[in-house]
């Protein structure tokens, strides 16, 4: 039977090792929910710390951590033979989902040198970000034309340093 860990997160379980195996073999943990996660320790206030934790399995994966991934990631990991552990996010674990995979997103572009796959990415994070508040792409794009008209854009390269007395 499978044992909570303790030591760092209440959602991270952990199967019992071989007393042998414990010393050289990774332990393994189960990405869960913070619902699935409450039920098992049976206060959900306990949960609340969740998407911030960090767990290093085999290969490097921080498989009790989990991350968003697109849709269709799973069916591609299956297709190349191996077995995702997956769940559905609840709807404010994806919210939070949602804000940390933007700022991995616009991170990543930082990083490619201005590479537009990154962009479209970002871009991706943001329409569903929009859609979970509500919002359509539709109405996003005219809420950022009504600001970009009276506001102005941001290709005029100006830079503010403040205002004189």
């Amino acid at each position: 039977m499978a044992a909570i860990s303790s030591a760092r997160s209440p959602r991270a379980i952990r199967e019992p090792a071989h007393p042998a195996a414990a010393r050289s073999s990774p332990r393994i943990e189960l990405c869960l929910g913070p619902a699935a996660a409450s039920l098992l320790v049976g206060d959900a206030s306990r949960v609340k710390s969740w998407h911030r934790r960090e767990t290093k399995t085999a290969g490097g994966l921080g498989l009790g951590q989990g991350k968003l991934v697109r849709d269709k990631i799973p069916q591609i990991i299956r297709s190349k033979g191996l077995q995702p552990i997956t769940y559905v996010a609840d709807v404010d674990e994806y919210g939070v989902r949602l804000r940390d995979k933007l700022a991995e997103e616009v991170d990543e572009f930082i990083a490619s040198d201005d590479d537009p796959e990154e962009l479209a990415d970002i871009l991706e994070v943001l329409y569903a970000l929009a859609e979970h508040a509500g919002t359509s792409p539709q109405q996003l794009e005219r809420l950022r034309a009504a600001k970009a008209e009276e506001r102005g854009a941001f290709t005029g390269r100006i830079i503010w340093c403040g205002n004189r007395p």
